[in-house]
Formats: C-alpha cells, structure tokens, sequence
C-alpha cells in the first residue's frame, strides 16, 4: 500500500520505486498556413513533450520549466499568431490540469508567454502570441509553472495541448 503523499524521506532519495510525483505535459503540433498571402508556405513545427520533471506537494515552492518551440518556414519572413489550446484534461485554458497516468487525480498547472507567469497563453485574443520569423526561423519560449501545494498521489501525470500557427 502506498501512502497517499510521499514523505519527506522519500524526496530526499529518488528512488525510481518511490519518486515524487513525476508530471509531464505533451504539446501536440498543427501547423495552418492558409492565409490568402501564404497560401503556399509550407512550415514545421518542432514541439515535443514538455517534461516539468518531479513535484513536491508538501513544499510551497512552485515548479516552473521553460520549453522552446521553433518554427521553420519556407517563406523567409512570416508574420504568425501561435494559439495554446485548451486542456485535455480540463477543457479550459485558464485552468489547464494533468492526469495521473491510472488514478482519478489532477495537477493544476498553465502555460505562460512570460518566466514571470503574467501573460496566460490562450487559443484566442490578447493571449495568443503575434510573431515573426527571421530567415525562415523562430524560436518562441513557453513557460510551464505548477501550482504548489497541491494534494498529489505519486506517478506519473500527462496532458495534451494543441498548439495552432496562423498566418
């Protein structure tokens, strides 16, 4: 039987049988160019999964991990919008949550334009983030932060977030 929370001892010792809870957010591509003006370019996107590594529920200190996403476009230089869609888990942007991999329990987190979490990245308005590439290529950062002090069971957590380029 395992306990409900890690103790102390056991984030003192990361042992692979007993982590901390260990919380992984994926980020799924799709890449829309259909704008009249660039109609014809074509762009990648390479947006693997954001891994925020272990949580400690009984600490205050918030986990927050930056990820990178490029962009790379045929077209030289492209004006884009870059939408964060909702939660799988949740459905919302505001409140975005993972799973735990086999138990009924989440982990509220959310997804930032800024290391500061002030700009909340959404899939429409003023949380979607305008840009451009340079030669073909950008580079956009997303910052990932965990809520702290939350009732946590030990394992793995998952989410899936569509990530949108638009013209």
């Amino acid at each position: 039987i395992r306990p409900h929370r890690p103790s102390p001892t056991w984030a003192r010792w990361p042992v692979r049988r007993r982590p901390d809870p260990h919380v992984a957010g994926l980020v799924l591509a799709v890449c829309m160019l259909a704008g009249s003006r660039h109609a014809s370019a074509a762009c990648t996107i390479w947006a693997g999964a954001l891994v925020l590594g272990n949580y400690d529920p009984s600490t205050p200190a918030v986990v927050v991990q930056g990820y990178d996403i490029e962009l790379r476009c045929d077209a030289g230089e492209l004006q884009f919008e870059l939408a964060l869609g909702p939660s799988a888990t949740s459905g919302s942007v505001e409140a975005r949550a993972m799973q735990h991999a086999f138990r009924p329990a989440i982990l509220r987190y959310n997804l930032y334009q800024d290391a500061a979490a002030t700009r909340l990245w959404t899939d429409r308005g003023a949380g979607m983030l305008v840009g451009a590439t340079l030669r073909g290529r950008a580079v956009v950062s997303v910052h990932a932060r965990i809520e702290p002090l939350q009732d946590a069971w030990v394992g793995d957590y998952h989410d899936d977030v569509v990530l949108t380029v638009l013209p």
